[in-house]
């Protein structure tokens, strides 16, 4: 490959990619060193932000488990995001394909279960079932071991804009009873910024760092910006809880 490489630098070419991979300098044997780094470091950042959220947001709070999901699916994400970056082999890039879009979808679902969360035990077990079933199905998709890529790209793209989508209704609703309605906007604008990287295509700076590189970086970052909204929101409900509690043993 490197022969290669060398071959294209030396008559000015573009250098090409290699079965849909640019080549990347290897370091103690890992494939993308600094896309390995830097999920390591999204993965750092999940572990410190749940453990300030379990300090700062009391168990009885609504939501509490719900965003504890969200963390652990997001933890497990990184990993294999960082697995897979080591080394290239279709189970590991299953795995992280899958789990990746897990992170996507479970923005989706807590984002859900957070406008229904006064809701019935029912509504929300049925619509839990349904995302778990279509996750099982996506994954067994994936596992066939000839997806299309695109549409794998175009499905993350979808369920995420959904996501943001729903977020930005809620804060146009409710943004003169929760001000905190700002920083989740903050967060998608972010997000969404981060993302750019991530549909740029360039040659690895130094044989190292290649856009989706970058884009990993990018959202080591922005991480806590979303965690500091539900930290804050998980506060507020608690606070709204128990104005309505008092409101009920009074009238009682």
């Amino acid at each position: 490959m490197w022969r290669t490489v060398d071959a294209f630098a030396e008559r000015g070419w573009d250098v090409p990619q290699f079965y849909g991979k640019w080549p990347f300098v290897r370091f103690l044997g890992m494939q993308e060193p600094a896309s390995v780094l830097f999920s390591i470091l999204n993965l750092i950042a999940h572990i410190r932000w749940l453990r300030r959220f379990r300090t700062e947001v009391r168990p009885d709070s609504p939501c509490y488990k719900l965003w504890h999901i969200f963390s652990f699916i997001c933890i497990n994400g990184w990993i294999w995001s960082a697995v897979f970056h080591t080394r290239d082999f279709p189970v590991t890039e299953l795995m992280d394909y899958a789990f990746a879009y897990s992170i996507v979808l479970v923005s989706l679902y807590c984002m859900i279960m957070r406008m229904l969360h006064r809701r019935s035990i029912i509504l929300r077990g049925l619509i839990s079932l349904i995302f778990l079933s279509f996750f099982v199905n996506y994954f067994a998709y994936l596992s066939l071991g000839k997806f299309s890529y695109s549409l794998n790209m175009t499905t993350n793209m979808i369920t995420g804009a959904l996501s943001a989508l729903g977020w930005l209704v809620w804060s146009y609703l409710e943004r003169h009873r929760r001000p905190n309605y700002r920083k989740i906007i903050r967060f998608y604008i972010l997000f969404g910024m981060s993302m750019s990287l991530e549909l740029l295509d360039f040659p690895p700076i130094l044989w190292l760092l290649d856009a989706h590189a970058l884009w990993h970086l990018a959202t080591v970052p922005v991480i806590s910006v979303f965690y500091d909204f539900i930290i804050d929101d998980c506060r507020l409900l608690r606070k709204e809880k128990q104005y309505d509690d008092e409101k009920y043993r009074k009238h009682i």
